[in-house]
């Protein structure tokens, strides 16, 4: 999908009375992103007062507006499900302990 019907679709969800305070998304795919930010500048509403924009990707972006990017370490991440899977192999049917990796926080005001 483009820009153009992303950013009409957005516009009157962010019109409503009733709309989010802040929205959290993927951004590896940066299109739905600057739909986002072209249809709150159309609806009038201010980011990050109004709305505050997050999200995830592999690195930190600057992308103009206020976004905080939650940036995951895919090198960790990957290491760590090959261990889990590791341990899952060896001790067959056993629960595994749940495991935690960490988030890198960059830019915006969300």
């Amino acid at each position: 999908v483009g820009l153009g019907p992303l950013t009409a679709a957005f516009c009157p969800w962010l019109q409503r009375v009733d709309r989010p305070d802040a929205i959290v998304a993927n951004l590896s795919g940066l299109t739905p992103y600057f739909a986002l930010v072209r249809a709150a500048d159309r609806a009038g509403v201010a980011i990050p007062r109004e709305l505050a924009i997050g999200g995830f990707h592999d690195q930190a972006l600057d992308l103009g507006v206020p976004t905080l990017t939650m940036v995951l370490p895919w090198a960790e991440v990957g290491r760590s499900a090959v261990d889990l899977l590791l341990d899952k192999i060896d001790k067959g049917g056993k629960k595994l302990p749940g495991i935690c990796v960490p988030l890198i926080l960059c830019g915006g005001s969300a």
